[in-house]
């Protein structure tokens, strides 16, 4: 299996480089996409996080199911906060921004959701969740991730960031937009 994930990884590489020419110019969009909705999502004073790329083997769960296709990392001590994007999001100029703002909902949360009292569901809620998710097994495990505040704070978001409200709480890569 570790073979396996070693090959899967080593294509991922390519594939980035032929996309982006380089990990610096993967990194540079990246941190100019985390920079310039940092402070729009979380506040002007916010920490920006760190972006990272991790190798997708790093993304499965324990037998080999797929885990996510990014995840958030609050701070912790010495280190700072932390947004992982793994390789299926990265290709794609709009993935990467609707990953990355979904990812920023949390890093708001961590930050103490300032303005979370004013917030409000939004009554389409349970619909869209079940158009995105189908099944209440996956709509429960998502939801076990994500509060009613990120998800009111997301579908303000989505609004600013002109997308659909069920892409910004599950960004599907290469799906239809």
């Amino acid at each position: 299996m570790s073979e396996e994930r070693d090959e899967d990884d080593c294509a991922d590489e390519e594939l980035i480089l032929a996309r982006w020419g380089s990990e610096d110019a993967l990194l540079d969009h990246l941190m100019r996409v985390v920079g310039e909705l940092c402070p729009a999502i979380c506040g002007e004073t916010a920490e920006v996080p760190v972006v990272e790329v991790r190798p997708s083997s790093l993304s499965r769960g324990h037998f080999g199911e797929h885990h996510a296709a990014a995840e958030y990392e609050p701070a912790a001590r010495e280190w700072p906060s932390r947004i992982i994007l793994f390789p299926s999001v990265v290709f794609d100029k709009a993935t990467v921004r609707t990953a990355i703002a979904h990812e920023l909902v949390h890093h708001w949360e961590s930050l103490g959701a300032h303005g979370a009292e004013s917030l409000r569901l939004p009554s389409d809620t349970e619909a869209v969740l079940s158009q995105r998710f189908g099944q209440p097994d996956r709509i429960r495990r998502w939801r076990s991730g994500h509060s009613d505040r990120f998800i009111a704070k997301a579908a303000i978001v989505s609004a600013q960031l002109g997308l659909p409200f069920g892409q910004i709480l599950n960004y599907r890569p290469g799906a239809a937009r």
